[in-house]
């Protein structure tokens, strides 16, 4: 009979779950909070494609990143 325990992608998908166990569940008081780079320069870039950009009928990447101080990467993507 054929099991998965010999496997090294289980045991490394394993691993990764059970590390992971409970990791959801961060106290506010805790200090390492992992936040997501992009959220405020999406924000941005969304701001500006509300406000200003609906009232253009045409506009560039470049135009957006540099009124939003943003890297022609980050609007982008």
């Amino acid at each position: 009979m054929f099991t998965n325990e010999g496997c090294s992608l289980y045991n490394e998908q394993y691993i990764r779950v059970n590390s992971m166990k409970g990791s959801f569940l961060i106290s506010s008081n805790s200090s390492e909070i992992d936040r997501n780079i992009f959220a405020n320069k999406s924000s941005l870039i969304l701001h500006w494609l509300l406000v200003i950009g609906i009232e253009k009928e045409q506009f560039s990447i470049r135009e957006v990143a540099k009124e939003c101080n943003l890297s022609l990467g980050l609007v982008q993507r």
